[in-house]
């Protein structure tokens, strides 16, 4: 990939003077004389192309084995984009070489966030994943670097993220509009980590920080975390009730109010009982936050945010009234409070990994796949993991017997209209923030064995994402 034609046109000349066959294109190219290129690459007549704004996208050739960077690509998606033309599969085991001439030439080159584009999801510590070898990258696929390669990226990601109010204030200097950037543009275009920048300022702070005029504050404000919060969320119902209360005129809330995710949305924002800000109301905590303009504005942003990565949901058929979406990510309390279990006087102090909902003839069951002394007891380290994208291996505390009333109710589910809801998440953090929990649905016992603890089998009604179950084996330790 290079950086203009003529240079396209002289590393052609080059390589050919040194016997190396190749040939240049770019956007003056017929389309006649691009397929043969192509096919003569394919036929192993010629052994490079270099091109000028080509092949980033949509060009299919299998035999591509190694790529050379010459240009420099701000924009992490072109990069991955790029990086995509050497990772189509072939009938051989296939080793892609990648030949970055430019993280080397430029010291504000991003490693991070060309590496972090190739993992799933944002929940992964880059360097660890360096230094351990990438163990998080999707099945099949591998990064190798040699030795002087991986100190100078390490060092390169280290400088990176030593100061993130630097680094931060550089990627606003990049922003050409004149007013300040969405949230959705400023992820979009920087590649930067929501969950990072909202545990460590509001999203106006950081605007604010890089010289950019926002809304006026009030003195009530909502917890830190309640953006990077919002920013995990994925259920587009709940979003979009959470913009209604946002945006409707203050006669409308009252109604609102009584949305049955109203109170889950408060424990979200607030995370205290209401007398701490001198609520009285669910809607005096809306009108609240409609009167702090900036938290309101922000809130705004990345609520939009959100909505454009929701996932669609489907139905979840149980014999009780359940505002959650199938496979929708909420924090515990949010978990509570949509079953009333958290209200604005009385959030859940449950921090066991069961809550049994006695009214409803159910119970809420709260899995964390990947355990660690420190956050988990040898009480409370019940052995998790996933058997199939529809079974789990779960275990109950190790008081439970099969005699106890707790373990007659999970053994006569059969023959009962008992109700197993279970919430899973890969790890207790992502970053300084509590991870959110999966609600995977309703879940049926097909066998179990043991006795304090009980090892029981559930079958899931609905399949877990794919991406997520290979996650959880992982997390929990299941090759």
């Amino acid at each position: 990939f290079c950086v203009s034609k003529k240079h396209a046109h002289y590393m052609a000349e080059k390589f050919k003077s040194a016997g190396i066959k190749s040939a240049n294109l770019d956007s003056d190219t017929t389309q006649e004389k691009r397929e043969q290129v192509r096919q003569q690459l394919k036929n192993g007549k010629i052994n490079f192309i270099f091109v000028v704004d080509l092949y980033n996208e949509g060009v299919d050739i299998p035999e591509v084995n190694t790529i050379l960077f010459l240009r420099p690509t701000e924009s992490h998606v072109i990069y991955l984009q790029q990086f995509g033309r050497g990772l189509r599969n072939t009938d051989d085991e296939k080793h892609l070489t990648v030949l970055d001439f430019i993280g080397e030439a430029r010291k504000e080159f991003r490693f991070d966030l060309r590496l972090s584009s190739l993992l799933p999801g944002k929940r992964h510590n880059l360097k660890k994943e360096i230094e351990q070898g990438f163990p998080h990258l999707p099945t099949g696929c591998y990064i190798n670097f040699e030795k002087k390669a991986k100190e100078r990226i390490f060092k390169n990601i280290q400088q990176t993220y030593r100061n993130i109010d630097l680094r931060i204030r550089e990627n606003f200097r990049q922003w050409q509009g004149r007013d300040a950037p969405s949230f959705s543009e400023f992820i979009q275009i920087t590649g930067e980590n929501p969950i990072e920048l909202l545990t460590k300022r509001q999203w106006s702070e950081w605007k604010e920080l890089s010289g950019f005029k926002v809304q006026k504050s009030s003195e009530i404000e909502p917890e830190l975390n309640s953006q990077a919060r919002l920013s995990l969320t994925n259920s587009p119902n709940y979003l979009k009730f959470i913009l209604k209360v946002l945006k409707s005129p203050s006669h409308e809330l009252k109604e609102l109010s009584k949305h049955p995710l109203a109170t889950s949305f408060y424990q979200m924002i607030w995370n205290k009982k209401a007398s701490t800000f001198g609520f009285n109301s669910l809607e005096a905590s809306f009108l609240a936050l409609q009167a702090n303009l900036k938290t309101r504005s922000d809130l705004i942003e990345i609520t939009e945010f959100s909505l454009k990565n929701a996932t669609t949901t489907e139905a979840v058929n149980i014999p009780f009234a359940c505002p959650l979406e199938l496979h929708g990510t909420y924090s515990r309390q949010e978990i509570f409070a949509a079953f009333g279990k958290a209200t604005l006087s009385t959030p859940s102090s449950n921090r066991e990994g069961v809550m049994h909902l006695n009214d409803m003839d159910a119970s809420l069951h709260l899995l964390t796949f990947k355990k660690t002394d420190k956050f988990f007891s040898e009480t409370t380290s019940y052995r998790d993991y996933p058997i199939s994208q529809t079974r789990l291996h779960w275990e109950t505390q190790s008081n439970t017997s099969q005699s106890s009333s707790v373990g007659r109710r999970y053994l006569s589910q059969k023959n009962s209209n008992y109700t197993v809801l279970l919430f899973a998440r890969l790890e207790t953090k992502i970053g300084k923030l509590a991870s959110p929990h999966i609600y995977l649905g309703p879940a049926n016992l097909i066998s179990y064995k043991g006795n304090k603890p009980i090892e029981m089998i559930w079958e899931l009604e609905h399949p877990m994402p794919f991406d997520f179950y290979i996650e959880a084996k992982r997390a929990s330790g299941v090759s």
